[in-house]
């Protein structure tokens, strides 16, 4: 937290731009491919690097005078982070191209640094479209 100038300035909000680069590879296996349901399951690796952080501190006059705002970058070391993804799900051809698709994700951190990423359990249906032939 920064300290404004002077004491009529109260501490409104903060704003974090936080950019960041993510990088994944995994692989798929598919059980009775050649049928209209096909369950499958797969494992991948992730990672992410944060880098540099814009933090900007808005302060509200009490005297409905000026306000201020206050920027500061971090421009410290890019930090990186590991993930491990494991995934199984179903999907239904209906038509040559079109299948629907049901599958549930479950990410884990591991590693030294996390960078604040959570366990991630997810649930996602879909309608699939695939191009060129078969």
């Amino acid at each position: 937290l920064i300290f404004p100038p002077n004491d009529q300035l109260v501490f409104e909000g903060a704003e974090v731009l936080q950019h960041s680069l993510q990088y994944s590879a995994g692989m798929q296996y598919t059980f009775n491919a050649s049928g209209k349901l096909k369950p499958y399951m797969g494992l991948g690796l992730g990672a992410i690097t944060q880098l540099n952080s814009l933090i900007t501190y808005d302060y509200k006059a009490l005297n409905n005078g000026p306000g201020w705002i206050y920027e500061a970058e971090n421009t410290g070391n890019a930090q990186f982070g590991e993930m491990l993804f494991l995934r199984a799900g179903v999907e239904h051809d209906f038509s040559k191209n079109w299948c629907w698709t049901f599958r549930t994700t479950y990410s884990n951190r591991f590693g030294k640094k996390s960078l604040g990423t959570p366990n991630i359990l997810g649930i996602q249906a879909g309608l699939m479209v695939r191009f060129g032939s078969q």
